[in-house]
């Protein structure tokens, strides 16, 4: 069960009265402290020269280009060239947004490259088992 209380109309009278006596007496100068505003306050930036990012780009790209054609010629398997592509991009990636990507590309590069040898060694021998499960299974 509800109750619902409706007030009477005398109330409302009553209420909205007190409202619009109690707002036309302020004015807006009582209604807000006076603002006073401090010295101007100054912050001292250092300016420092920053390498123009394109170039920069183009020499991160050729140097993982350089690298890349030179881990591509002591392995030589379609696989790893897809992996380690997709390293080398991984690796620019990340060694961009450091202070230093041209000292950081290579080492970040190599790590990866190892990883993708790992891969296609270890594809390389399921690749093995599997075919000669499937010539056993055939036989």
């Amino acid at each position: 069960m509800f109750f619902v209380h409706r007030p009477r109309k005398s109330d409302h009278s009553i209420k909205n009265k007190q409202q619009t006596d109690n707002t036309d007496s302020m004015t807006t100068k009582d209604k807000y402290p006076p603002i006073k505003y401090g010295g101007e306050t100054r912050f001292g930036v250092e300016a420092r020269p920053v390498p123009f990012r394109a170039t920069l780009e183009t020499e991160l790209d050729r140097l993982k280009n350089r690298l890349v054609l030179n881990y591509l010629s002591e392995f030589a398997e379609p696989e790893f060239n897809r992996l380690l592509r997709q390293a080398a991009n991984e690796a620019a990636a990340l060694a961009g947004i450091s202070a230093y990507p041209l000292l950081l590309l290579p080492s970040l590069l190599e790590e990866k490259a190892r990883e993708a040898r790992r891969q296609v060694a270890r594809q390389n021998v399921i690749r093995s088992r599997s075919s000669l499960l499937l010539h056993e299974v055939a036989a």
